[in-house]
């Protein structure tokens, strides 16, 4: 049976105050990671990879929206200079994109694996809020070039 706390979307705990917020982040955080029997968990304190993965767990929305954010970058800055679409650009690099993907990933998880949350490490305007903000608005403007460098069959920038 899943948790009550885990049943709630990772940035949903933001409603109440910073403190509770991060106390509940904390909780999240605290159950994700390696994967470990319940029993384990409760024991080492370790977080199940089961856990971060999940629909309402950290990791997929800021892997998803860092890996947007690197394309959008990387769209703006390529495609000027070979005048190729994203997506010709994603066949001519494959192992860069596929190394750099890797990288993103792994380096998402490991502050998630020593049970650190995005709030802890928020300072001035670089908070989990403006992150997730960003990447939410990446992942949206990464689909939108998409599609209407396809329709096109141009480069848009």
């Amino acid at each position: 049976m899943m948790n009550a706390s885990l049943s709630k979307p990772f940035m949903a705990t933001r409603k109440t105050s910073k403190t509770a917020s991060r106390g509940n982040a904390a909780r999240i955080v605290a159950r994700a990671g390696k994967r470990t029997s319940k029993k384990e968990a409760k024991v080492t304190g370790r977080p199940a990879f089961s856990d971060l993965m999940s629909f309402s767990g950290p990791a997929p929305e800021l892997i998803n929206g860092r890996l947007a954010m690197l394309g959008m970058s990387t769209a703006i800055l390529l495609e000027p200079k070979t005048n190729e679409t994203a997506l010709a650009l994603a066949r001519d690099y494959p192992l860069t994109i596929g190394v750099l993907f890797a990288l993103f990933t792994f380096a998402t998880f490991v502050p998630l694996r020593k049970k650190e949350t995005p709030e802890s490490k928020s300072t001035g305007i670089f908070t989990a809020q403006a992150e997730l903000i960003n990447g939410r608005a990446a992942m949206i403007g990464f689909a939108s070039l998409l599609a209407v460098e396809a329709s096109k069959h141009a480069a848009f920038f």
